[in-house]
């Protein structure tokens, strides 16, 4: 294959952890065939919550045919990497139209288009889940009008109900290799603590209370997961974000709750299992993902996010033994599997996730000379050999290479990736 070009800023990795500092369809390419275990993010939102000005930013889009042209280019490269059978797991919420942008007020149905163009990719519709919104918070943070009583009080037609978010997963056909086996043996939710006991309905018994470790336990879990409406989110279970912000921001930023990222990895992956953020952000799917033994690999394109998420990893590190001790586990090689819940590496983790000056890149050091980087205000970088089509400021790019990036020097690949892409 012919060498190609792709240009990341930066990367920075640690102990099953690798992230990029660049456009997330450019890093997809890079990853070889079949190698992903799962994948989770939160897409952007159209143009709903404005990221940066970059116009390989999906969210930096005038039309909603901008963005679909782009993000097409990114569900095509998710289907290519991932395991066969294996799933992919997306946030969404159903979009508010607006009289200036639409000429009318009210939803577009983007969970609906998210699922479609799956489909046309070749992914199966797996399932989704409806996570409940406060509809206090959401009138607190929105204003809208179809929120607020008085609005009942003067034309309650214009009324509605507080947009719900989605997790809406799909799945690769063919057949998985590697069953995701075991009892669930922790809780994630606001009833109670990750080992805490649950109660659950038993036809013979009635309401019965169960611990970690016994079956019961994990069919009380399930009961809960297995709802098609998820009642037990806290909302404001995120990483916090106010470092990532920046002066220049348009809209604020959308962060999925980590109890929910808890619920997806720990139910759809191994442990040790490679899991993707394509749209990394602060690093939330990748915090989690390691806390629970898998490895991870993920994408940023803003660079104060990309900073957050490398310290965020840190933390992750730092704290998984803690987050595992309820079941006494001890430290061990990261790839070995068991169960859903398996033996996962600790390794020495003491120092400060962030230097003094906030930067959590600036002790990482990665060695970015086999990468091919581009001055920051550069916008004819290449994406795999191919220019960006930039016929109009906010235009999304147009043009990508059909064929998955070859050349070693051009795009830094982890040891544990590398070796996939060598047997592929």
């Amino acid at each position: 294959m012919d060498e190609r070009v792709a240009t990341v800023a930066d990367e920075a990795s640690g102990d099953g952890w690798h992230l990029w500092h660049g456009d997330c369809v450019t890093v997809a390419r890079g990853l070889p065939p079949d190698s992903v275990h799962y994948t989770i993010y939160s897409p952007p939102f159209e143009s709903l919550f404005t990221f940066s000005d970059d116009p390989r930013d999906m969210s930096n889009c005038r039309t909603s045919e901008q963005f679909w042209e782009h993000y097409r280019f990114l569900i095509a490269e998710c289907l290519r990497v991932t395991k066969p059978g294996r799933l992919v797991s997306i946030h969404c919420m159903q979009l508010p139209t607006s009289k200036l942008r639409d000429g009318f007020i009210g939803l577009r149905d983007f969970r609906g288009e998210i699922i479609r163009a799956h489909v046309d990719a070749g992914f199966i519709y797996h399932s989704e889940v409806c996570i409940r919104k406060d509809p206090v918070a959401a009138m607190q943070r929105s204003k809208s009008i179809g929120l607020l009583h008085k609005q009942v009080k003067k034309d309650s037609t214009v009324s509605r109900m507080a947009v719900a978010d989605y997790v809406v997963t799909m799945r690769k056909p063919g057949a998985n290799p590697e069953p995701v086996s075991g009892l669930i043996d922790a809780y994630y939710g606001n009833e109670a603590g990750p080992t805490d006991p649950l109660t659950y309905e038993n036809k013979f018994h009635g309401r019965v209370t169960v611990r970690p470790g016994d079956e019961r336990y994990s069919i009380a879990v399930w009961q809960r997961y297995a709802e098609p409406v998820w009642l037990d989110i806290a909302q404001g279970d995120v990483l916090s974000r106010e470092g990532a912000r920046d002066h220049k921001d348009e809209r604020h930023i959308s962060p999925l709750q980590l109890t929910v990222i808890h619920r997806c990895i720990d139910l759809w992956s191994n442990p040790g299992d490679i899991v993707f953020s394509p749209f990394a952000g602060i690093g939330s799917e990748l915090y989690v993902a390691l806390q629970q033994g898998r490895r991870c690999i993920g994408a940023e394109l803003k660079r104060t996010y990309y900073r957050q998420a490398i310290g965020h990893c840190r933390m992750a590190l730092a704290s998984k033994d803690r987050l595992f001790s309820h079941n006494e586990l001890a430290p061990a090689a990261l790839d070995t599997v068991v169960g859903k819940h398996g033996e996962t590496s600790g390794g020495d983790h003491d120092a400060s996730p962030f230097d003094q000056a906030g930067d959590a890149s600036a002790s990482i050091e990665p060695d970015l000379s086999h990468l091919s980087t581009g001055s920051t205000g550069e916008l004819t970088r290449a994406i795999c050999g191919a220019p960006l089509s930039l016929d109009e400021p906010g235009g999304a790019p147009t043009v990508y290479d059909d064929k998955p990036i070859a050349n070693d020097d051009a795009f830094a690949i982890p040891d544990f990736l590398r070796r996939k892409r060598d047997a592929a």
